[in-house]
């Protein structure tokens, strides 16, 4: 299978190149940072962080879809992780047993194990983060206020073209947790698009 690669030294979208990317060394190795569309340049990765509330259901569910996503097309150059934002975040959580089976009917199997990450704790996860994507409009601005507002950081919907906040589906019902899911796989397919667009 041909493999396909994410350049993180293509912009594209409403921002210049000189308006908006920025250069920070990391050890030895000068990283260029651009807020949106990326496509293969050999040797360098492009890593995108999910955040949520606690990192129990949403951004799990979105880090694990995009995984599968970008490999189901054979696309290399891209890591993927997710963190929680909120003053209840914890490391060492599992992620819920309703994302675990939900992601399941996708064919995606989540190792039942301690999962969660507090980026509170892990700011390293934000700071090192060529994109970042949350799931509401207060979280975005809780990571703008944890790296300065560095980087790209936009909510998901925001960022494929859309429009408010991704919900927490504990506070809509038990129901909400199927749309959730649904809601969050149709903005990473318009986010895989976005990310190759020649």
């Amino acid at each position: 299978m041909h493999k396909k690669t994410v350049n993180p030294l293509r912009l594209g979208g409403p921002y210049s190149l000189a308006e908006r990317h920025t250069h920070y060394r990391v050890g030895e190795k000068l990283k260029m940072r651009f807020p949106v569309s990326i496509r293969g340049v050999a040797g360098l990765v492009f890593r995108i962080l999910f955040v949520c509330d606690a990192n129990t259901f949403r951004s799990p569910v979105a880090e694990f879809l995009l995984r599968t996503m970008l490999a189901n097309r054979g696309v290399e150059g891209v890591e993927v992780c997710s963190g929680g934002v909120a003053s209840h975040a914890r490391d060492g959580c599992m992620v819920s047993q309703d994302a675990i089976l939900l992601l399941r009917e996708e064919g995606v199997m989540v190792p039942e194990e301690p999962f969660s990450k507090d980026l509170k704790r892990h700011r390293e996860l934000v700071e090192g983060a060529d994109l970042v994507l949350t799931m509401t409009r207060r979280q975005k601005e809780l990571i703008l206020g944890m790296n300065g507002g560095r980087g790209a950081v936009y909510t998901l919907k925001e960022y494929v073209g859309g429009e408010g906040d991704i919900e927490d589906p504990r506070v809509l019902g038990e129901e909400s947790y199927r749309a959730c899911k649904e809601e969050i796989k149709g903005c990473l397919e318009k986010l895989i698009e976005k990310l190759l667009t020649k």
